[in-house]
């Protein structure tokens, strides 16, 4: 089953979803933002999930490094007019 790396400042926020995912068989690991690119290098997950309140210039930076490296990212945002 694919592994997907739950991202967020707070990884227990992620709970929840992290239990869900398990239960239906995933491999789900954890990571806080600023280790994510470390994460994904050793433990080379077939997804990220990356939660976030607001979206920032770093966040977004972070997804498209995480992109050219050939992961999925999946980014949700509490605000995305913040996005655009």
């Amino acid at each position: 089953m694919p592994k997907i790396l739950l991202v967020h400042d707070d990884p227990s926020s992620c709970e929840p979803l992290g239990r869900f995912l398990a239960e239906r068989g995933h491999v789900v690991g954890r990571s806080a933002l600023g280790a994510v690119v470390e994460v994904v290098e050793a433990e080379e997950p077939s997804a990220v999930f990356v939660r976030r309140a607001t979206v920032d210039d770093e966040t977004l930076s972070l997804c498209r490094v995480l992109h050219d490296r050939g992961v999925r990212v999946l980014l949700n945002a509490e605000r995305a007019e913040e996005i655009i």
